[in-house]
């Protein structure tokens, strides 16, 4: 009789040894793929981030613009329309260094003139967009701050 019963499980070793690597293959499948993933996610997080600091270096570029350490006379109309373009945005790449190559900005202003408390106040919006371009990726964000003018 055990001969009969051993016979009759012949090959059951092979189909197990089939199915344990059919199994091992997919979580090596899923694990590769998950691995992938990360690594984009970890590369648009860094082209985020340069894009962001394209942007904040729009906005400061405009806001020395607007304000600049040697001027008297900042809020006279003729200055405000040179330094506040609001139809014609600045554009610049960044030098290709430190990080931000293929990076650029465009930063445009608009002139707010506001009642307060019965006094007319004058406030400066800047919207900067960074963009930062590799290969396929391309990412951008956008940075807006008001300043008022004192």
């Amino acid at each position: 009789m055990p001969t009969n019963l051993f016979k009759k499980q012949q090959g059951s070793g092979i189909v197990l040894a089939i199915f344990l690597i059919l199994v091992m293959s997919l979580l090596a499948t899923a694990l590769i793929r998950q691995l992938s993933s990360t690594n984009e996610s970890v590369a648009v997080e860094v082209f985020g981030t340069r894009a962001l600091m394209a942007a904040n270096i729009g906005v400061e570029v405009m806001a020395s613009n607007l304000f600049p350490i040697d001027a008297t006379a900042t809020s006279s109309d003729d200055f405000v329309a040179q330094a506040c373009p609001a139809t014609n945005p600045i554009q610049a790449n960044l030098p290709a260094q430190q990080g931000m190559e293929n990076c650029s900005y465009s930063v445009s202003c608009a002139l707010l003139d506001e009642n307060v408390n019965n006094q007319s106040v004058r406030f400066y919006r800047i919207i900067s967009l960074g963009q930062c371009d590799v290969g396929d990726w391309q990412t951008s964000r956008t940075v807006q701050v008001e300043a008022k003018v004192l």
